[in-house]
C-alpha cells in the first residue's frame, strides 16, 4: 500500500516528485506540451498538469528545483502554470558560475519569487528531518546532481549530470553509512552528435555513442553508488517533429536499457526498476504502483505508437513546421547575437577559433540564404564569400535559428537535433559552439571583474572536478 507520506513519483521525462509528510519537492518540471521548437515530447505521455497541481496542492510546503538551463528541465510554460496555480511556491537552484539560470527564472516568472541558491556541496535544511545537498558538474554549462536526505535515507537524483571519479566519491562520502534507497540517472543522447556528417554530406562513423554504451554508463553508475533501486530516468521522451522523427530509432529508451541489463551477468547485483511517468515508488518498502497507460505506450510497437502520437498533435506540429520554414534568416537578430559573442570572446580565445562556419537555410524552395561567421576576425558575411571554404556548414530552418539566436540560446539548437551538420572537423565545430554557449550564458570569467570573482569562488569549491578534468586531459582517467 502506498505511504502517502514518503514516496517518489516520476511525472515526466526528467520530472521527479519527492514527498515527505506534507513537504513536496518537484524537480525539473516539463509537463506541458513540447520542448525545443516542437522537436521533443514527453514519452510516455505525462499525467495532465492540472491533475498533478491538484494532487500536490494539499502539501504545506512545495519546492521547485531546477537542475540546469536546458529547456527539457527549465520549461517556461510549465513553470508559469505552476507559479500561477500554487501559492507560496518556493524555487531552488544551484549557485553556478553563469547567472543566466537565475536571470531567466526571473524573466519567465518575476523577480519577487521566493528563490534560494545553493552552493556546491552545501547542505540545505528543509526541516529537521529533511535536507538537500547539491553537487555541480560541467565545464561550460553547469548541471547539478541532488542528494536528498531524510533521516538516514538518501535519494540521489543524478539526472543529466556527469559526475567524474573524484566528484562521485565526494557524493559517496556524503552518504557515508547512510541508506541509499534510490539512484536516478539519464541514459540517452541530449546533443547534436548524431546530426554530424562529413563535409561532403556522407555519413560519419562513430560520431555518437551506441545504445549499449549509454546503457553501460547508467549501469556503471549504479554499480558505483550501489543503491537499493536504480531507476533509468531523464530520457522519457521522443521526437515528433517531421525533421527529427527519424532520431527515435537512435533513442536508448528505458525498456531497451532494461533489456540490455537483463542480457548481461556483469551487473547482476544491481536492482534496476522501470518507474515510468505516472508511477510511484514508496520509499519504505520500495514497492511501486504501475500506470498501465505508460506501460502500454512504452512496450508497444514503437513506430506505430509514435505515429499515433504525432497525429494527436498534428495541427500544432504542422503549424510550427510551416512557420519555421517559410521565413528567412533575420540579419538583425544574427548581427545582434554575434555582436554579443564577439564582445565576450578575448583575442587569445578567438585565435584558437580560426576558420569559418556557415549557416544555410534548410528549405524546400530555391531561394535559400546563408551567412558565414568568422569569429577570429569578428565578421559576418551575408550571402557572400565562398561557402566551400568553411570547415562546417549547418543546415537549419530559418525560423528555428532566428528563435534560438533571439533568445540567446544557440545551445538548444544542437539538443533539438533540428539541424544537419556537415563538417571537415568536429573539433572546430564543437569549439565554435562551446564559445557561443559560454558567451550566451555568461559563464566566461572575462566579462568583468565581478564575474571573474564569482567564477573563481564557485570553481574553488569544485576543486575535485578541476582535478578530474586535469586527469582526463592527461589521459589518466576517462571522461564519463
Amino acid at each position: 500500500m502506498l505511504d502517502i507520506n514518503y514516496f517518489i513519483k516520476v511525472h515526466g521525462h526528467s520530472c521527479l516528485e519527492f514527498r515527505s509528510n506534507k513537504t513536496c519537492i518537484i524537480f525539473d518540471p516539463w509537463l506541458s506540451g513540447s520542448a525545443y521548437w516542437r522537436s521533443w515530447w514527453n514519452f510516455p505521455e505525462p499525467t495532465p498538469l492540472e491533475s498533478i497541481i491538484n494532487d500536490i496542492s494539499s502539501c504545506n510546503e512545495i519546492f521547485i528545483f531546477i537542475t540546469h538551463l536546458h529547456w527539457d528541465h527549465f520549461h517556461g510554460p510549465t513553470l508559469r502554470k505552476l507559479y500561477k496555480k500554487i501559492p507560496n511556491l518556493k524555487f531552488l537552484i544551484s549557485r553556478v558560475p553563469e547567472k543566466r539560470l537565475k536571470t531567466d527564472l526571473f524573466e519567465v516568472l518575476n523577480k519577487n519569487i521566493q528563490l534560494i541558491e545553493i552552493n556546491h556541496a552545501q547542505k540545505l535544511k528543509i526541516n529537521p528531518d529533511l535536507s538537500l545537498q547539491v553537487f555541480l558538474s560541467g565545464p561550460f554549462l553547469t548541471d547539478s546532481a541532488i542528494l536528498i536526505q531524510r533521516r538516514n535515507d538518501f535519494i540521489l537524483n543524478i539526472n543529466d549530470s556527469k559526475q567524474q571519479k573524484l566528484m562521485a566519491n565526494h557524493i559517496l562520502n556524503s552518504i557515508g553509512d547512510g541508506n541509499l534507497k534510490v539512484m536516478l540517472r539519464s541514459h540517452a543522447s541530449a546533443n547534436s552528435r548524431i546530426c554530424i556528417k562529413n563535409r561532403d554530406g556522407s555519413e560519419k562513423d562513430n560520431n555518437d555513442k551506441s545504445k549499449e554504451e549509454y546503457s553501460r554508463e547508467f549501469l556503471n553508475a549504479a554499480l558505483f553508488f550501489k543503491p537499493k533501486v536504480a531507476i533509468p530516468f531523464a530520457s522519457n521522451m521522443c521526437y515528433l517533429h517531421k525533421d527529427t522523427f527519424l532520431y527515435n530509432s537512435h533513442s536508448n529508451t528505458s525498456d531497451l536499457l532494461y533489456k540490455y541489463f537483463e542480457s548481461t551477468k556483469e551487473f547482476k547485483n544491481i536492482n534496476v526498476q522501470l518507474v515510468l511517468p505516472g508511477e510511484v515508488l514508496e520509499l519504505k518498502s520500495l514497492e511501486k504502483t504501475i500506470k498501465e497507460y505508460s506501460r502500454n505506450q512504452l512496450f508497444s510497437y514503437r513506430e506505430n505508437e509514435l505515429l499515433k502520437y504525432r497525429k494527436k498533435f498534428l495541427k500544432k506540429l504542422e503549424k510550427s513546421e510551416f512557420l519555421q520554414e517559410n521565413t528567412s534568416f533575420s540579419e538583425k537578430i544574427i548581427l545582434k547575437y554575434f555582436k554579443l559573442i564577439f564582445s565576450c570572446t578575448p583575442f587569445f580565445i578567438r585565435l584558437l577559433a580560426r576558420g569559418k562556419i556557415a549557416f544555410y537555410e534548410k528549405k524546400d524552395n530555391e531561394n535559400k540564404n546563408f551567412f558565414i561567421v568568422d569569429i577570429f576576425k569578428k565578421k559576418i558575411y551575408f550571402n557572400k564569400g565562398k561557402i566551400e571554404n568553411c570547415h562546417t556548414i549547418i543546415y537549419v530552418k530559418p525560423g528555428v535559428l532566428n528563435s534560438a539566436l533571439s533568445q540567446k540560446n544557440l545551445n538548444s539548437l544542437g539538443i533539438s537535433k533540428l539541424l544537419d551538420i556537415h563538417t571537415s572537423s568536429s573539433k572546430k565545430y564543437n569549439y565554435f559552439f562551446m564559445l557561443c554557449i559560454t558567451a550566451e550564458i555568461g559563464s566566461t570569467p572575462f566579462i568583468s571583474i565581478k564575474q571573474f570573482l564569482r567564477f573563481f569562488e564557485i570553481w574553488t569549491k569544485r576543486w575535485r572536478e578541476v582535478l578530474d578534468y586535469i586527469l582526463i586531459i592527461f589521459k589518466l582517467e576517462k571522461l564519463i
